[in-house]
């Protein structure tokens, strides 16, 4: 950075957003005067050549489709330096991303998230026709005007302030997101994995399988469930989510949000629908879909908050009275004996036919209570009339009772051997697992965990060091992924920031932008809560401190000396 210019050019103002692979920042081109957001390369991630390549690629794909829906981007390059700084310029959109209004406002109105879905629609339309298919649609890719949300709602004001962004996943249709991927490996040397924003991602795509247009509409598909609902369409960890995507039928935004008319609902689950060829066949079949979903019926559906038992019915034609009804889940719970051994098959009588009922009828319960109710009777006024009697011993028929030994009577058994468990923490899982082996343990389940610590570090065990456990027993430890969640900076002074980053296990790099309170820190690339692997830099952005003006100095009046004497002067000569 020189002159306090990016690559010699660029002014920052403000941190616009951060991702896994760059940090995006409000800039001026002091070239051309020109307002820009400009996408710098994590610095950690720009250390390889074949990182550029790949991050270049959102200049390539974008470059080659001229939609009005499409972020323009104006300039890229790189500047070899230490760490060198790979940057995008590209079109500052003015607004706010899907994700974000979400998050903090809640879901759109229907009629706004169909206009945000079609507008879209309309530019994936454009890359598509240009042979480039996106790949990365999410809430955090899609910018609009919030403000033109109403009351009243202007949807042709609102489609045009729509922007799909974010090219960095772009490629041709027909190939898989499998490979290597530069941009998300530090070293670029990652074994082959799918590259995919999982929440929002294809089954295609996560199977590693060629993805085409299909694969958009999904994505879109998945990000117009999160406008209408505030969430994505599967919960729970990366691999329950991968799992549900593959196998788990379409989710229906009415059941999470009653006004969504059925309709609409038909549109997200078709598009959701695991198979790409049982999707709309292209953007305009799905946008042809959407309008038609915003008739007089759809604007008709009751609002959010209406009588669940009078807001019944399906998304199914001709028959929503009985096919479709959304109705309360019940779970009936079966008791499982305790003794594991199977119980004995009651074997059919032979004189009863297949399928037939127990022999026990209703009469047969009633007749045979009554008798035994008389039976008791009868041994109650025995028992109050004679002495008791002494108890006979059981018959040869009972069922013999398990024979006890003089251990068995007193409750003592045969204790197990034990060992204590040695210390591991901060040891190598391999080292870990060879001092558990030693011990005469064997090694159970492993838990990963994002700390500051190296990936594979032992964090802690179970048994804890020092208790005993069973010889043969197995411990379940807990190592560290590599990865770590980047701690909140923002407010912090620039020494405060990094020690806490450097405790976190990253290094770090300042840089200074104008907007914020000065001398503190106005965030950090990659953003708080973010996982960077261990060892990765963070930027800090810091606000620059204006100098102070110059103090006014007084200038000195020479004065005499009061015990100065003058210099004599020397006489002429004669």
């Amino acid at each position: 950075m020189r002159g306090g210019l990016v690559a010699g050019r660029f002014h920052l103002r403000a941190l616009l957003g951060s991702g896994g692979t760059a940090a995006v920042f409000a800039a001026v081109d002091e070239q051309t005067g020109r307002d820009v957001a400009l996408k710098l390369l994590h610095p950690h991630l720009a250390v390889e050549r074949a990182v550029w390549d790949a991050f270049f690629e959102e200049v390539h794909a974008a470059q080659s489709i001229d939609h009005p829906g499409l972020a323009e981007i104006f300039d890229a390059g790189a500047v070899d330096a230490e760490p060198p700084i790979v940057w995008i310029a590209m079109e500052r959109v003015h607004g706010v991303s899907l994700a974000d209004h979400v998050h903090a406002h809640g879901p759109l109105a229907t009629l706004a998230a169909v206009a945000l879905t079609d507008a879209t629609l309309d530019a994936l339309a454009a890359a598509h026709a240009g042979g480039v298919v996106h790949r990365d649609i999410t809430p955090a890719n899609i910018m609009f005007d919030p403000a033109l949300l109403g009351p009243p709602f202007d949807r042709a004001a609102f489609t045009r302030s729509v922007r799909l962004l974010d090219f960095g996943l772009a490629d041709v249709p027909g190939r898989s997101t499998a490979g290597a991927d530069a941009l998300l490996s530090a070293r670029g040397s990652a074994p082959a994995t799918v590259v995919a924003s999982v929440p929002y991602a294809s089954p295609e795509q996560l199977s590693a399988q060629p993805v085409g247009e299909r694969s958009d509409l999904y994505q879109l598909g998945a990000t117009l469930y999160f406008a209408l609902t505030g969430r994505p369409p599967f919960a729970g960890d990366t691999a329950t989510v991968v799992r549900a995507h593959l196998t788990a039928p379409p989710p229906v935004p009415s059941t999470i949000r009653r006004d969504v008319p059925r309709s609409l609902d038909r549109v997200v689950t078709t598009v959701l629908l695991k198979r790409p060829e049982d999707r709309y066949a292209d953007a305009a079949a799905m946008r042809a879909a959407l309008t038609s979903s915003i008739g007089p019926a759809a604007r008709a559906a009751r609002p959010v908050g209406a009588n669940a038992a009078t807001d019944r019915g399906g998304a199914g034609e001709g028959a929503r009275d009985q096919t479709d009804r959304t109705g309360v889940t019940r779970v009936y719970r079966t008791s499982v004996p305790v003794d594991p051994s199977p119980a004995p098959r009651r074997q059919a009588s032979a004189d009863r036919p297949a399928g037939s009922r127990s022999g026990w009828q209703p009469w047969m319960v009633i007749a045979a209570t009554i008798a035994a109710l008389t039976a008791i009777v009868g041994i109650s006024a025995v028992a109050a009339s004679t002495a008791p009697a002494p108890i006979a011993s059981a018959p040869a028929s009972a069922s013999p009772t398990p024979t006890t030994t003089a251990e068995d009577s007193v409750g003592v058994e045969t204790p197990m051997p034990t060992t204590p468990m040695p210390e591991l923490a901060r040891l190598s899982l391999v080292d870990a697992g060879a001092a558990i082996a030693r011990a005469g343990l064997v090694l159970g389940d492993v838990s990963r965990e994002n700390s500051a610590s190296p990936a594979d570090t032992v964090l802690g065990s179970s048994p804890a060091a020092g208790e005993f456990a069973p010889v043969g027993s197995a411990v379940s430890l807990r190592v560290a992924s590599g990865n770590n969640a980047v701690p909140p900076v923002a407010g912090l002074s620039p020494a405060e920031a990094t020690g806490a980053l450097t405790a976190a296990g990253f290094a770090t790099q300042l840089t200074e932008v104008d907007a914020g309170t000065p001398g503190l820190v106005a965030g950090s690339a990659p953003g708080p809560g973010e996982l960077v692997r261990v060892g990765g830099t963070i930027v800090v952005v810091v606000t620059r401190t204006p100098p102070a003006p110059p103090t006014p100095q007084a200038t000195p009046t020479p004065m005499a000396s009061p015990t100065s004497q003058p210099t004599p002067t020397k006489s002429p000569g004669p």
